[in-house]
């Protein structure tokens, strides 16, 4: 059995704007670098043996700060686990969004798999989400940290079937993934205490 912690990114310069980034790549603000540095100790609890990252900058560094603070390998990046592509939303505000596409956050609030207006269709992105689960196949009987963003998140909860959830930066939830067919399963989602 494979535990995965999925948790998202410190946060970034675009977040203290309420910027939606998508695959944009802001980096960490010195907010995040003091969130990540903070978490820590939290962190290490679990024993985790590996670290992967998406291949964005501001999750590139949450990870790059606790591999060094828990004497970790280096973080493996992994693209699969990148943001969703936000289209014509990528660098608006969200009041921006909301004067520009009326009705879509509100949406995006409820939990519903929205499109965004030249974005990445959600099905695709969740298959690719999803998809990036198989890496681990080959895990077996790890603790594995996995950071990434809030609409990967989203998109574990909506493939497992469960209501949306708001995730602050470096909040996570557990996952499984179980032999034979290594299904992606639910643990305990909010804090870190060990499933």
């Amino acid at each position: 059995m494979t535990l995965i912690y999925l948790v998202r990114h410190g946060a970034s310069t675009w977040n203290a704007e309420r910027r939606w980034a998508g695959q944009a790549d802001p980096p960490l603000s010195t907010l995040g670098r003091a969130q990540t540095q903070a978490a820590c100790p939290s962190l290490a609890a679990p024993n985790f043996e590996r670290v992967i990252s998406s291949s964005l900058l501001r999750a590139r560094a949450t990870a790059q700060i606790v591999s060094r603070q828990l004497k970790l390998p280096p973080p493996e990046i992994r693209a699969d686990f990148d943001e969703r592509h936000a289209g014509k939303i990528s660098g608006l505000t969200s009041s921006e969004i909301e004067t520009t596409f009326p009705g879509l956050l509100e949406q995006w609030r409820r939990g519903d798999p929205i499109e965004l207006p030249g974005g990445e269709l959600w099905t695709t992105f969740t298959s690719r989400v999803i998809g990036g689960f198989a890496h681990f196949k080959h895990c077996d009987a790890q603790r594995i940290l996995l950071i990434a963003h809030e609409g990967v998140l989203r998109a574990v909860a909506y493939h497992l079937g469960e209501p949306h959830q708001k995730y602050q930066n470096l909040q996570g939830r557990w996952l499984e993934l179980k032999p034979p067919n290594f299904l992606l399963i639910a643990q305990a989602s909010g804090g870190l205490a060990q499933p």
